[in-house]
């Protein structure tokens, strides 16, 4: 069949064809111009391409879902760009095709940089990145900075817009205070160890220590937006924030303050020693006092021992019904509260705190 169409032609092409056969040929929509149907071809592939993608950027390996050679077609487009007719010329610019390969290379990044910044919210591309489709984008991202003084006015206008950042200090900066901002959505605090890395190996808690140690050259805008995350800015202020942390760990599993001086936690943070550090500072900072107090700390010594106590009483009545404690009985780690409730019957005429008495009359100790 292939060569008795071609044998068409060619009888047309030498006017060897009759009139009446070539208007039945032409009834049937046969195409005289091989060459021409095969353009057409390509660029109904390409319109088809456009519509699907949004772009005329066609990789030069590309193949249309029907195993079409589009990239290769186009390819072919640019290479004899002189001796494409103005016709066809005016249909592919008329569809954003673009002819100069440079500016295709710079187009293919700057629509993946664009499909970066639709998924991340931002234009912080890392050096190393690469998109789904193997594009090196950071690589891409890279050479605009160094190219930046070449670029056009056009182009840095377009980056612009996406919020580019042309400065690469800035960009490490913005990418670490990302970080931050991450882990304090999680933890709820900054208080980043010094060696803490973020699940992608970023060493976040190495950075935080820069920010410290740059405190006095940080600008006031970095510094404010800092602040504005809880930051700690001193190593002393950090330590108290950990303990902090640890007790309100500890005040949330067993519903008070009273730390024995001996205990540690989970992760081996000396909490009692801490907590027995801030009883003893008299200059203590009102606000971290109010912190603690209103985590509910007692800081008479012999108050937390009657609260300790007062405490163990009430663990009593709860699991046993009432408070008839003996004089010899003693919990399970041998501390006398027998001994102790024997004490508060005994002086309950001298106890000057109607709270404490309130709080006897409900454990029944009146009797």
């Amino acid at each position: 069949m292939g060569f008795w169409v071609s044998n068409q032609r060619a009888l047309w092409e030498k006017e060897k064809l009759s009139d009446e056969r070539k208007a039945r040929l032409d009834a049937l929509g046969f195409v005289w111009d091989a060459l021409a149907s095969q353009w057409e071809e390509g660029f109904e592939h390409l319109q088809a391409f456009i519509k699907d993608n949004g772009h005329c950027r066609i990789p030069g390996k590309y193949k249309s879902s029907d195993g079409y050679p589009l990239g290769s077609w186009v390819n072919g487009q640019r290479t004899r760009i002189k001796s494409v007719s103005a016709k066809r010329k005016s249909r592919l610019e008329g569809i954003g095709f673009l002819w100069d390969g440079f500016t295709i290379i710079w187009e293919e990044g700057f629509g993946h940089l664009q499909a970066f910044v639709r998924d991340n919210g931002h234009c912080r591309v890392p050096s190393v990145y690469n998109s789904p489709d193997g594009y090196r984008v950071g690589q891409w991202v890279a050479t605009q900075r160094r190219r930046q003084k070449k670029l056009s006015a056009e182009r840095k206008a377009r980056l612009d817009v996406l919020g580019f950042v042309w400065d690469a200090r800035e960009l490490r900066w913005e990418d670490g205070f990302a970080r931050l901002n991450e882990y304090n959505r999680k933890c709820g605090d900054c208080m980043v160890p010094a060696l803490y890395k973020s699940s992608d190996g970023y060493p976040l808690g190495q950075w935080v220590t820069v920010q410290r140690t740059k405190q006095e050259t940080l600008s006031s805008e970095r510094k404010a937006r800092l602040d504005a995350l809880g930051f700690v800015w001193g190593a002393s202020d950090l330590q108290w924030e950990e303990g902090f942390e640890h007790l309100k760990e500890f005040e949330a599993k067993h519903g008070h303050c009273r730390v024995p001086q001996s205990y540690k936690s989970s992760d081996g943070f000396r909490l009692g020693a801490w907590l027995h550090r801030q009883r003893q500072i008299e200059n203590i900072r009102p606000q971290q006092k109010t912190k603690l107090e209103t985590l509910g700390v007692v800081w008479d010594p012999f108050a937390l021992k009657w609260e300790e106590a007062f405490g163990r009483t009430h663990e009593f009545a709860k699991e046993n019904g009432h408070c008839n404690i003996i004089a010899a009985y003693k919990t399970a780690d041998g501390y006398g509260l027998g001994m102790w409730v024997r004490k508060q019957r005994a002086a309950k005429d001298k106890m000057g705190s109607s709270a404490t008495l309130r709080g006897a009359a409900r454990l029944g100790l009146e009797n």
